[in-house]
């Protein structure tokens, strides 16, 4: 693990005492990434959810569940009373003459109207749907920092749905010393032939930042392939390259959702999502580190089919990211 310095162990040490002085039957708001993984995590959410605590609502950051409970608005159905009780005046408006909502406000009574119906709720001002005949899902599985120096990506997945169909196409990197360069360039040879075949403005649509991150990164790390001309065209001085075309194209499903409708969810994970809208995978119980520890495992292998049939899984894995964020895009479009 890579050494932080002093200020960071130290405040690292502070967090640790304080967390040890903490009354155990004091409050703690529960959370998504805070709480996976952890021993307690089905108790702690276990009960909150039995007293329909206001940190189940992802509306709620953790200061603010902090903020509500210190004022008494510990469940999620005493928030819209709350908003208009003038004790709490000064939380959720401002400005004396007339006064309005705080930013905060319209998300939060959504949010909890979301869970209280069990439906999803439109936002005000949802923001507009890529309109196309053919959409390119888009998912990366890679290796984090802490897991390698090189914080690399191993697999690069795209399949392509709507008019025109595609089968699922998987970029790897290679299990050799320059198999991270190999796997940036195929991925940069099948997203070539993609343009080639739907137009170079076939959007990507992927889940989250952490797509449009990678990209930019391997632009800087390898470089750019220039797009290729469509024939007969002349030489076409200042086209894009392929990879600054799928960045350009690139949709954050993630954030359009979460922009479009609160949803009756603790979290816009895609896993909790796709369950919601109603897709169901084969693989349940794989996840992101699955699938990261099956690569490491890959990796060490020597056996050349025990290496194939992990990788397989992998890509059956990634497949099924690919068509889950596929159904949330449909499920988004018919709620239009």
């Amino acid at each position: 693990m890579k050494y932080e310095g002093e200020k960071e162990i130290l405040e690292a040490l502070r967090e640790h005492r304080r967390m040890r002085a903490v009354d155990p039957a004091g409050y703690e708001p529960v959370g998504v990434s805070k709480c996976d993984g952890c021993g307690y995590e089905n108790r702690c959410w276990n009960e909150a959810k039995a007293a329909r605590d206001v940190a189940l609502l992802p509306a709620v950051s953790q200061k603010r569940a902090r903020e509500l409970h210190a004022r008494g608005i510990t469940s999620i159905g005493q928030i819209s009373a709350a908003v208009n009780d003038s004790s709490h005046h000064d939380y959720f408006w401002t400005g004396k003459k007339k006064p309005i909502h705080r930013d905060f406000v319209s998300a939060l009574l959504k949010s909890a109207e979301a869970h209280e119906t069990n439906k999803a709720i439109p936002t005000d001002d949802p923001p507009p749907l890529p309109a196309a005949t053919n959409y390119a899902m888009f998912d990366l599985e890679g290796l984090p920092p802490y897991a390698d120096d090189l914080d690399r990506i191993y697999l690069w997945g795209v399949k392509v749905f709507g008019e025109k169909r595609s089968s699922y196409l998987p970029a790897q990197s290679g299990f050799g010393l320059s198999g991270d360069r190999e796997g940036w360039f195929a991925f940069l040879e099948m997203a070539a032939g993609l343009f080639a075949t739907y137009g170079p403005d076939l959007p990507f649509i992927h889940w989250s930042s952490y797509e449009k991150t990678k990209i930019t990164d391997y632009i800087n790390r390898y470089g750019d392939l220039p797009l290729p001309l469509p024939a007969g065209e002349g030489r076409g001085e200042g086209r894009p390259g392929i990879a600054a075309q799928v960045l350009s194209n690139l949709t954050d499903l993630y954030a359009l959702t979460k922009a479009s409708y609160a949803l009756p969810l603790p979290s816009y994970s895609l896993k909790v999502v796709e369950k919601f809208v109603e897709y169901r995978r084969t693989l349940a119980d794989a996840n992101g580190a699955w699938s990261i520890a099956e690569y490491i495992k890959a990796t060490e292998t020597n056996d050349p089919v025990a290496r194939a049939a992990i990788v397989n899984q992998i890509l059956a894995y990634n497949e099924e990211d690919l068509d889950a964020t596929w159904a949330v895009l449909q499920w988004l479009e018919k709620k239009r």
